[in-house]
């Protein structure tokens, strides 16, 4: 990783809330898989708000589709 994308990097996840920093670290990282990479980038695209990404409605994300939080035919949270 270059220099300056390393500081942008840091730069973000020190800015970002307690609660969403180590998936935001395993993302970044490539450690934590696909699901944990869109689920930060969902995360980072509604400010960090959970519920937001619960109630989406930028249909032409190419990753609306799969974005983490949504409620699954049992009723229960799939995140």
């Amino acid at each position: 990783m270059s220099e300056l994308r390393e500081i942008k990097v840091q730069q973000v996840i020190s800015e970002a809330p307690e609660s969403v920093k180590n998936c935001l670290k395993l993302a970044f990282s490539g450690e934590g898989g696909r699901a944990n990479a869109i689920k930060a980038m969902c995360l980072s695209c509604t400010g960090f708000d959970r519920k937001e990404i619960t109630n989406c409605t930028s249909f032409r994300c190419p990753l609306w589709k799969y974005r983490p939080f949504q409620e699954a035919a049992n009723g229960k949270d799939k995140a």
